[in-house]
């Protein structure tokens, strides 16, 4: 069963965030507009009861995956992929006279747990036509979008990095 949240982001003296969040339940189409009639009424009671200022408001759907016990020690969140994609979306309306600003920007996601063993050829760099990363790529490009307006996206690269965070 999924799990709805909604986090308020709060802003301090300091420029400081904190997050409040609430469980929601389900969200539907049939009861969205009541979720979100809801949610501006608890907005709005929380602004009351705060000296902060809500910056942001986050509408999240968790689903449980698996369960299973990792094995293989390789696993590790600090060995990642950097996954490089542009936006390729050059104007905002079909006329051609609205010019987005993000075309052609380049914009980086990381990816926790890389697979090491699809890398070949002493390189760091996961070849694209590779099948697994081509499956990703696909996928990627089919639900991304880009930070500048929701554009369609071009995966450059995925480059191995380490990272500890």
């Amino acid at each position: 069963m999924a799990q709805n949240q909604a986090t308020f982001t709060i802003e301090d003296y300091n420029k400081e965030k904190s997050t409040v969040a609430v469980n929601v339940g389900p969200i539907t189409a049939l009861n969205f507009t009541a979720v979100r009639d809801a949610l501006d009424d608890y907005k709005a009671a929380l602004d009351n009861i705060i000296i902060g200022e809500i910056r942001k408001t986050t509408i999240s759907e968790q689903f449980a995956e698996s369960a299973a016990a990792i094995t293989n020690q390789s696993a590790q969140r600090e060995r990642k992929w950097l996954v490089s994609y542009r936006d390729v979306t050059q104007f905002f309306d079909v006329a051609n006279t609205i010019n987005n600003v993000g075309f052609g920007n380049v914009y980086q996601v990381e990816v926790p747990c890389a697979d090491l063993s699809l890398l070949t050829g002493n390189s760091d760099i996961l070849p694209l036509t590779q099948t697994q990363a081509a499956a990703f790529v696909t996928a990627f490009e089919a639900i991304q979008n880009s930070p500048t307006g929701g554009n369609e996206v071009e995966v450059i690269e995925i480059r191995h990095v380490g990272r500890n965070l």
